[in-house]
């Protein structure tokens, strides 16, 4: 077998996207999250990849998530049950850390892609990025290339040399970040 170069992204494989479908907010994912929290994380999803001609790349839940708050979104909490982010007051004061509010994200955006019927491939590798120089859970996507730049100079600004594997630093990344560079999430009636 030919083994992969580990500092370079992996290669998604050329079957790995399946078009989306009509949109959908899944009632059996409103059941555990809300529906508010579901059908913001799909409105954006479905936004930023409905009728995506890009490559498909491995974006990592990291970029996603981070990629969700620069269009202005905070991400769901759970704290005592789940709720969108901005029913969580002084978040930031919460000492929540980037990697648990990262997995909240993902694990509603997983959940609520597989209620939909959506496959998606996911796998542990190393995502296409500059900044974030680890092995972690990703999606094979027609991402926006400027939107995982914009993500990445973004990540650099709170950790200049970037996050690797034994890395601390991604612990303290903030919990909210606009850049109207992004797209704001306009919610689905569907």
């Amino acid at each position: 077998m030919v083994r992969e170069d580990l500092a370079a992204p992996a290669q998604a494989p050329d079957d790995a996207w399946t078009p989306l479908g009509p949109f959908a907010v899944p009632w059996k994912a409103v059941r555990w999250y809300g529906d508010e929290v579901v059908r913001s994380i799909l409105s954006w999803y479905w936004f930023a990849l409905d009728q995506s001609r890009h490559p498909v790349v491995w974006v990592s839940q990291y970029q996603l998530y981070i990629d969700y708050m620069l269009c202005g979104e905070i991400g769901p909490t759970k704290i005592d049950e789940w709720k969108p982010g901005r029913l969580t007051p002084h978040l930031d004061l919460l000492a929540v850390s980037f990697q648990t509010r990262a997995r909240w994200f993902s694990k509603i955006l997983k959940e609520s892609l597989r209620h939909a019927g959506h496959q998606a491939l996911y796998a542990f590798c190393r995502p296409q990025s500059t900044a974030l120089n680890l092995h972690t859970g990703s999606l094979a996507l027609p991402w926006c290339p400027n939107r995982l730049l914009w993500v990445d100079e973004w990540i650099f600004r709170s950790c200049p040399s970037g996050v690797r594997r034994t890395s601390k630093a991604i612990e303290g990344l903030p919990c909210f970040a606009a850049d109207d560079r992004f797209p704001k999430v306009v919610l689905s009636c569907a």
